[in-house]
């Protein structure tokens, strides 16, 4: 992933400075910036728990009945971050009710996201390693998402929304960080 990254943002650049008009993605994202972020996230990938994830955690592949439930649809499960799934969890939910413009529902965002990383939690109690790295994961998912979603050359609304959703994160990573942060955390 963050070797592809930097590709892409070179690429952005690159992109930007031959057209007359911004590129496609055009995420505020500065060359300090994308280096700490990455350095970071890379630091954080050696000291993180790994287990087998499911990698699609979401309500379609989930089955309830009466004595119990779980999960359906494996064929994207991998050997990954322990805190890959929750953090995949957290976006998804934040995709399916992501209105960019209405700024009440955006300020619920982080509060939202804390709370589904608080459930993973008490299943199965994050180290504190992992809640350090959780807002690293969770961005470096949705500018994943966002790269893929530019290469569709399909469903533009898809793109869109991940774009918007991207600048979201990046604009509020500060409020992010310390939202997620573990010795704020309540028990």
């Amino acid at each position: 992933m963050s070797r592809e990254f930097l590709r892409w943002q070179k690429a952005q650049r690159s992109a930007s400075l031959t057209r007359s008009e911004p590129a496609d993605l055009d995420l505020p994202l500065s060359e300090q910036w994308c280096r700490e972020f990455l350095c970071t996230l890379e630091n954080f990938s050696t000291r993180l728990p790994r287990q087998i994830i499911h990698r699609d955690p979401n309500p379609a592949n989930v089955i309830a009945s009466a004595d119990g439930w779980g999960f359906i649809d494996f064929e994207l499960s991998e050997l990954n971050v322990r805190i890959y799934d929750p953090c995949y969890t957290a976006l998804a939910i934040l995709s399916e009710s992501f209105a960019g413009s209405d700024q009440a529902r955006l300020s619920l965002r982080l509060e939202i996201c804390r709370n589904i990383l608080r459930g993973y939690d008490c299943a199965a109690k994050h180290t504190q390693v992992e809640w350090a790295a959780l807002p690293y994961i969770i961005a470096a998912h949705q500018l994943e998402c966002t790269v893929w979603c530019s290469e569709q050359k399909r469903n533009t609304w898809m793109l869109e929304t991940n774009r918007r959703m991207a600048l979201w994160l990046i604009e509020n990573w500060d409020r992010l960080k310390s939202q997620l942060d573990p010795t704020c955390r309540e028990n």
